[in-house]
């Protein structure tokens, strides 16, 4: 989970799903990017399998979520060059 704590002190919840981590808080403050794990997808490195994730955006204030890229586990394989 994402938790943004604002100028005032106050904690806020961004994200609850329990698969999302390394936020980064953007230089104007309004918003937050972060990995999310994608359970049961999984990426070749050449040397082993990991897991597959996704890079999310959401406003600081908890609006507006939304997926920035996927990883490749989600590529049909047969068009990847």
């Amino acid at each position: 989970r994402v938790v943004y704590r604002g100028a005032d002190g106050a904690a806020r919840e961004l994200t609850g799903s329990g698969r999302d981590t390394m936020p980064a808080l953007a230089p104007d403050g309004r918003r937050v990017v972060f990995v999310r794990d994608t359970p049961g997808d999984s990426v070749a490195t050449g040397q082993d399998m990991v897991p597959a994730t996704e890079l999310w955006i959401v406003g600081a204030d908890g609006t507006g979520a939304r997926r920035l890229l996927r990883g490749r586990g989600h590529d049909d394989m047969t068009r990847v060059l």
